[in-house]
């Protein structure tokens, strides 16, 4: 296996597990549907649905661009930071490939991580405006984690090849392919 396929294989499992988060969105969306509720003005209600249908869309949409686009995404990925090698004669997966696949992962992961402090964010907006209540602690706390969740993935997206030379050299298994050196596979 090579990079790019064991990406594709990871993007996809990420994409089920997005996929079952949506389906929890729906459930929990279904539930509060069901209640009764006085009919009128906005209430905090709406808020609440309009917030659970923001998280049950985001999840749903990370679901079906992993699912769907999972090659695509990967092979966007998998060869940035190595130099190219055709593909009948690829090379081995190496320890220093293992930790971008693995920081660009965990970078997908913080993104995803960001959609119920976002959903909580939106909530907030809601009732602020609606209610005016001051709910500001609360919308700047939900701010700041969406925040860090979003600065992170994307930290660790972009820069998962300069992370991946910092694992490698750390742990004396610097794999920056140099001329006349093979590389070390996985065993």
């Amino acid at each position: 296996m090579n990079d790019r396929a064991i990406m594709t294989l990871a993007l996809r499992l990420m994409g089920f597990w997005v996929l079952l988060q949506a389906l929890a969105e729906m459930v929990n969306l279904v539930a509060f549907l069901s209640l009764p509720g006085a009919p009128g003005e906005w209430s905090q209600e709406k808020s609440v649905l309009i917030s659970g249908g923001f998280g049950l869309l985001a999840y749903a949409s990370f679901a079906a661009g992993l699912l769907l686009f999972a090659p695509a995404i990967a092979s966007r990925f998998s060869s940035a930071s190595a130099p190219s090698v055709p593909v009948a004669t690829s090379r081995p997966v190496a320890v220093r490939d293992v930790y971008i696949i693995a920081a660009r992962l965990l970078g997908l992961y913080s993104l995803l991580s960001a959609v119920p402090a976002v959903r909580r964010l939106a909530g907030s907006v809601l009732d602020y405006m609606f209610h005016s209540w001051t709910q500001g602690e609360s919308a700047w706390s939900s701010l700041a984690e969406a925040s860090s969740y979003l600065v992170g993935g994307a930290l660790l997206i972009f820069f998962a090849a300069g992370i991946a030379d910092v694992f490698s050299r750390t742990h004396g298994m610097s794999e920056r392919p140099m001329a006349g050196r093979a590389e070390r596979p996985i065993e």
